[in-house]
């Protein structure tokens, strides 16, 4: 039984009454869809709300930059006016509200933070964030980023991490949530149970963390049991294994059925529910990434929710993914009490910034004039204060320094970004040293 009123929810009665009764009163359809949260990309303003009113999702990762930022703060008004549960409307602000807003504010990315030496920085990409994406009507950003760079030939994370130091990323962590509840904006930690110790991409297999038990307790397991005891309301479950844990917590498992954690009982409620004492919201990482299929998707959506996730992101076919999360709660996978906790989790969070007064009271109505807080001066100042001091001496050692054309007839150039607004990345674009740049790939 999830307990409503201890860390990290921390309800009174009033919205523990609101969390129960909705909970009772909820149709077969509607628990199952409040398992889910999509981005729902390619739909036009009028097919998001019919598509919401069909199947009400319990949360949005939301695109602004698909409608610029006046229409999306008016169709979030209108979507969770409509709504009979509000929902939870997430951006991936990792560096800043840039990753969810058009004009959206790049405050700093974690190497720039690491560089800077300064955990400042990630108070304010934090806080940032939630002052610009809450001024559109987002509630739930997917940051921080609680990895740790130990392998310098990880391309996934190497400037998404705030480094190698333990101590340093969790100082970031714990300073970036504090800046983005601020604004009643939901931090999500990620990725659970950890990136960084090998290269492989989550995104095209299934990855993993080959630290010892002992090794990730003083690691990793420092930086999430922290962030658990200051309150952090959302984790996010990676595509990775955990063997020596996995193996720890159970013994009898073998290695052919070792899953990655958003659908390993062992790391999620073993580890992170009963050993680390979160009592908070799971969602699972983007389950259209490779990563995810330990096993057939129809058997994997509902075993997400029986292994201790509550919210299941991404949809690929809603009517199938539907099918077999129902599929899994009528044949017992999804037990009636896990299903129960779940969306006590999910209700849970939406009431602990105030989603559901806000519903009673009509309150999610932005004014136009807030929008102004995106890309403000105040903002812009606190990036380029961020970019001057994360400038990095670098020894010239092999006097490769000053480049010219003379010695090097050709570089490569290698922009390595997360998601920055309408920007596009360009990977390993030619440029000649003596002449112009070629596309760059900007709009």
């Amino acid at each position: 039984m999830v307990d409503l009123r201890a860390n990290p929810f921390y309800l009174d009665e009033e919205s523990v009454r609101w969390v129960e009764e909705t909970v009772a009163d909820m149709t077969e359809h509607e628990k199952i869809c409040q398992l889910f949260a999509d981005p729902l990309m390619g739909m036009s303003r009028q097919e998001l709300g019919d598509f919401l009113e069909r199947w009400p999702l319990g949360g949005i990762p939301f695109r602004a930059v698909l409608f610029g930022n006046e229409e999306a703060q008016e169709i979030l008004t209108e979507l969770q006016e409509k709504a009979r549960i509000p929902y939870l409307v997430a951006g991936n602000c990792e560096s800043g509200p840039n990753g969810a807003l058009p004009g959206g504010t790049l405050v700093a990315s974690g190497a720039q933070v690491r560089a800077s030496r300064d955990v400042r920085f990630a108070y304010e990409v934090g806080r940032i964030t939630g002052a610009e994406t809450s001024a559109v009507g987002y509630n739930w950003s997917f940051g921080p980023v609680g990895d740790i760079l130990m392998n310098w030939r990880n391309s996934l994370i190497n400037t998404r991490a705030y480094g190698n130091d333990a101590d340093f990323v969790s100082e970031c962590v714990e300073n970036y949530n504090k800046g983005c509840m601020e604004y009643g904006v939901v931090p999500c930690l990620k990725h659970f149970p950890g990136d960084g110790w090998e290269e492989r991409d989550q995104h095209l297999t299934i990855s993993n963390n080959g630290l010892s038990c002992e090794e990730w307790d003083e690691t990793f397991g420092r930086i999430y049991r922290k962030s658990i005891e200051n309150g952090v309301l959302s984790i996010m479950a990676a595509h990775f294994t955990l063997p020596a844990y996995q193996r720890r917590l159970n013994p009898q498992l073998e290695e052919k059925d070792m899953q990655p954690a958003c659908l390993s009982p062992e790391l999620i409620e073993g580890l992170l529910r009963k050993q680390l004492g979160f009592n908070g919201l799971v969602v699972t990482d983007q389950t259209k990434m490779m990563g995810y299929y330990g096993m057939s998707r129809l058997k994997a959506v509902p075993w997400s929710i029986a292994c201790g996730c509550d919210m299941v992101l991404g949809v690929n076919d809603m009517e199938e993914d539907y099918e077999a999360m129902k599929a899994g709660i009528r044949s017992g996978v999804i037990t009636r009490e896990r299903l129960q906790d779940a969306l006590y989790r999910i209700l849970g969070c939406k009431a602990a910034v105030g989603l559901h007064r806000k519903k009673a009271e009509g309150g999610f109505a932005r004014k136009k004039e807030e929008l102004g807080v995106i890309g403000c001066k105040e903002h812009q100042a606190i990036a380029r204060e961020a970019a001057k001091k994360a400038i990095t001496l670098v020894k010239n050692t092999r006097s490769q320094i000053p480049l010219s054309p003379q010695q090097y007839k050709k570089i490569g150039v290698f922009v390595l970004a997360g998601n920055v607004g309408r920007q596009r990345s360009i990977y390993g674009q030619g440029v000649q040293s003596g002449g112009s740049e070629q596309s760059a790939g900007y709009d």
